[in-house]
C-alpha cells in the first residue's frame, strides 16, 4: 500500500496516510476540486475561544504558478538550501511558532512548518488500493484514528462529498502523556496541476454525540502516585492547511526523484489549565514536528522499496570506515544504517560487535 502523509502535524499526530481514490479524469483535469474548508480557514481562521477566531500564518507557498524565490528563502529560514533539500531523512525542518493572544492571555499557538520530501506528486494522485480507506492506524504519541461511519455522519446531517475529496476521522491521542484529546477531524483535499493541498480542522458538528465530541481530559494522580483522569472538558481544537509543491529546478536524486517542498500552517488552542501557562507545549512542538517529518520520509522511502536515503548512507559509510570496533558506542538509532554500510565496507567484525552491544 502506498503511503502519503502530508506533514499535517497536530499534537504529535500525522494526519494523512490517505490513499485517496480519484477518478483518472479528475487527476488529469485542471480544475480545482474541493477547497471549501481551506478557503474558510484562510479567510476566517479557526475559533480558539468564544467569538475569537485565530488566523493561520500567511501563505508563503502558492498552490499554483511560480514559487517566488523570496518565499523559498523565508520557508527555509536559517538553513542553507543544500541542507534543507538534502536527500536525507535528517534534512532540517523549519518551524516558527507564535502565540495567539486574547486580552493579554495566550489561548493558543500559530505554527508554520516547512520541509522537503523526495517523491513525485503524481505518484499520490490516483491511489487505487481501497482496502483501508484512510490507512492511518497508529499515529503520533500513542493515539489512533478511525473513519467516521456513514451512520454517524447521518446523525449530524452530513452527506459525504461525491467527489471523494473529503474525509471525517475520529482521533484519539495523548498529548505529552498528560492530556488526552478526542474528537472528529474533517479533512479536505484540493488538487491542482501544480500542487496537492490538504485542509483539516476539528469539527464541532459532532459535539452532540458523546462518543465523538471534541474533548480534552487532563491526567492527574492520587496520593499513591497512580494516574487519575479528570472529567472530559470541551476543547476548542484547531485547524490547518498543508500545501505540497514539486519543484522543477532539476535538483533530483540519483533515482530521479525530484524535490517536493511542503508548507504546513496551523493554529490550535491550549487552555491555561493544561500546563499552567508555561511554555512546555510550545517547546515540544518543533521536536514533535521534526519526528513526524522523519517518520514520513522513512515511510516514503520504504514504499519505494529503499531502506536509506542516499545522504544517510554516505554518512553511515564514513562511520563504518572510521569506527570499526567502536560501533557499539553509537546510538541504536543508527543500527540499520551501520549494518548496511558496514557490510558494504567489509567491516563485518565491527558490524557484529556494534549489533551485539
Amino acid at each position: 500500500m502506498r503511503w502519503i502523509i502530508w506533514g499535517v502535524v497536530c499534537f504529535g499526530a500525522s494526519i494523512g496516510g490517505l490513499p485517496w481514490q480519484l477518478p483518472s479524469s479528475a487527476v488529469a483535469g485542471s480544475a480545482d476540486m474541493g477547497g471549501e474548508l481551506a478557503e474558510e480557514l484562510s479567510r476566517v481562521g479557526f475559533e480558539l475561544s468564544p467569538g475569537v477566531a485565530a488566523k493561520l500564518p500567511g501563505e508563503l507557498l502558492p498552490r499554483t504558478g511560480l514559487v517566488p524565490p523570496a518565499a523559498i528563502e523565508e520557508l527555509v529560514g536559517r538553513h542553507r538550501w543544500d541542507r534543507f533539500a538534502a536527500d536525507s531523512r535528517l534534512a532540517p525542518v523549519s518551524v516558527t511558532i507564535n502565540p495567539v493572544m486574547v486580552q493579554g492571555s495566550r489561548v493558543g499557538h500559530q505554527v508554520r512548518a516547512a520541509f522537503t520530501l523526495r517523491t513525485r506528486l503524481t505518484d499520490h494522485l490516483n491511489q487505487q488500493d481501497g482496502s483501508d480507506t484512510l490507512s492511518l492506524g497508529q499515529v503520533g504519541t500513542g493515539g489512533a484514528v478511525r473513519p467516521v461511519t456513514a451512520e454517524e455522519l447521518k446523525k449530524v446531517g452530513i452527506k459525504p462529498a461525491a467527489d471523494g475529496n473529503e474525509r471525517f476521522v475520529c482521533l484519539e491521542i495523548s498529548l505529552l502523556n498528560r492530556i488526552d484529546l478526542k474528537g472528529v477531524i474533517r479533512i479536505q483535499r484540493r488538487v491542482s496541476p501544480d500542487s496537492i493541498e490538504v485542509a483539516w480542522g476539528f469539527d464541532h458538528r459532532f459535539d452532540s454525540l458523546p462518543d465523538l465530541a471534541t474533548t480534552a481530559t487532563k491526567a492527574g494522580s492520587n496520593e499513591l502516585g497512580e494516574r487519575v483522569d479528570g472529567p472530559p472538558e470541551p476543547y476548542a481544537g484547531g485547524g490547518g492547511i498543508v500545501t505540497a509543491r514539486e519543484l522543477t529546478s532539476g535538483d533530483s536524486t540519483a533515482s530521479g526523484l525530484p524535490v517536493v517542498i511542503v508548507e504546513s500552517r496551523l493554529v490550535f488552542a491550549e487552555p491555561e489549565s493544561w500546563f499552567g501557562g508555561s511554555n512546555l507545549l510550545r517547546a515540544k512542538v518543533p521536536l514533535i514536528t521534526q519526528e513526524g517529518v522523519r517518520t514520513l520520509r522513512r515511510r516514503l522511502k520504504q514504499s519505494a522499496g529503499l531502506s536509506l536515503y542516499k545522504g544517510d548512507l554516505v554518512l553511515f559509510r564514513r562511520l563504518a570506515a572510521s569506527c570499526r570496533h567502536e560501533a557499539g558506542l553509537w546510538l541504536p538509532a543508527i543500527k540499520e544504517g551501520w549494518e548496511l554500510a558496514a557490510v558494504e565496507a567489509g567491516h563485518v567484525e565491527g558490524q557484529q560487535a556494534g549489533l551485539q552491544r
